[in-house]
């Protein structure tokens, strides 16, 4: 059954040299950002992950994917960062991901 009328979604191209960003963490005085505008297919990724491979795969692959991999190892090699530290980035960028309200 067709449905009754056509959604269409555009296009799944990125344009990458006109992305704004956010500034999610600072280490050695170093800013490390996100995409300003996240595709809501990443929150859906980040959703299906938690189902199958649970919480805590679901929230590397967030990271990884949100961050991008070269902010995600120096999260990973600072050794003095704090259980503290580590969640307060989580929740940053997981609002951020799921664009809720508060975290906009």
């Amino acid at each position: 059954m067709a449905a009754k009328k056509l959604i269409d979604l555009g296009s799944s191209e990125v344009d990458t040299t006109k992305v704004e960003t956010i500034d999610i963490f600072k280490l050695d005085g170093k800013v490390y950002t996100a995409p300003k505008e996240m595709p809501f297919s990443a929150a859906l990724e980040y959703m299906e992950a938690q189902v199958e491979q649970g919480p805590d795969a679901a929230v590397f692959m967030m990271l990884r994917s949100v961050l991008g991999q070269e902010a995600f190892d120096a999260l990973k090699k600072n050794r003095n960062l704090t259980q503290e530290q580590f969640q307060s980035v989580v929740e940053v960028v997981e609002k951020h991901l799921l664009a809720d309200e508060e975290g906009k």
